[in-house]
């Protein structure tokens, strides 16, 4: 068993004032499944948006105009179209269902960012966020053993956070299991769990995988965005996170505890969901 782990990140505003949240999410699938899941969201996005365009969590992203324009279509009328609150609802619904047919597994580790004019702090954040998320990768994959973990980024187009925590992160982890804080992976380093040397990336545009792992990244934070726990998308990507509804706390979700807003927003939604989830299965 082989697998391909997606990565993307999703930031948004969650205080009055613009204080910012960042959702680092890995997308957790099979080797073998993967094209299966490739197939359902190449389907989805052609009957959803009516041309295969990329399916992102915000459908006004620049990434998506970019392709619109250079297929000539009427960018205000597409938007008007994807961007309808129902419209966009189902096109996140099915992509989430796409990923649960294929048992994709989401890890998410969700962190407070300063401001990018304070970079040295900015950074910090990102760092601290992906060192979170690479040590639950590592657990899940010392539980589960499998023969190989290949991870795809988003390709960060310019030097900034993304960029420089990717190599500042992954190098001492995959060589001796110790983080840029100091802090041990119990699970042992990444290459004692099979993980490949170094990232791949690729461009998310043309990528299904890294198109679904922006989705999910999204909908999970919807809760810190705007207390959004009653949204179906919210639910439904609830349903993907690894040891869900019973063990997920620290497993599929990662916040410091430090984060008191982001934590009482976001598990505030996810306590709600779980518990409601444990109690009809009883």
């Amino acid at each position: 068993m082989e697998w391909v782990v997606g990565l993307d990140h999703s930031e948004f505003t969650f205080k009055p004032g613009g204080a910012k949240g960042l959702v680092l999410a890995a997308l957790v699938v099979e080797r073998a499944r993967l094209s299966e899941l490739e197939d359902d969201l190449e389907r989805i996005a052609i009957e959803q948006t009516g041309h295969g365009l990329p399916i992102k969590f915000n459908m006004a992203d620049p990434k998506v105009y970019e392709a619109a324009q250079s297929l000539g279509l009427d960018w205000e009328d597409f938007k008007a179209r994807t961007r309808e609150r129902e419209a966009l609802r189902v096109t996140h619904l099915r992509c989430l269902q796409a990923m649960r047919a294929a048992e994709a597994k989401l890890v998410v580790s969700v962190k407070s960012v300063v401001s990018k004019a304070k970079e040295e702090h900015f950074d910090g954040s990102w760092e601290l966020a992906f060192e979170n998320l690479l040590q639950r990768i590592a657990q899940y994959a010392r539980d589960e053993a499998p023969d190989r973990v290949e991870l795809i980024s988003d390709w960060p187009h310019k030097e900034g956070a993304a960029r420089r925590s990717f190599k500042r992160v992954m190098t001492p982890m995959w060589t001796n299991g110790t983080g840029p804080s100091g802090a041990i992976c119990f699970a042992g380093s990444l290459r004692d769990n099979n993980f490949a040397s170094s990232i791949s990336f690729q461009v998310v545009e043309s990528s299904r995988l890294i198109q679904a792992v922006d989705v999910a990244a999204g909908c999970i934070s919807l809760p810190c965005r705007r207390n959004a726990t009653s949204e179906p998308t919210f639910h439904e990507a609830c349903q993907l996170l690894r040891d869900w509804p019973n063990r997920y706390n620290g497993r599929g979700v990662v916040i410091p505890k430090s984060e008191l807003a982001l934590f009482e927003r976001l598990s505030t939604g996810l306590v709600r969901i779980a518990n409601s989830e444990k109690q009809l299965a009883s």
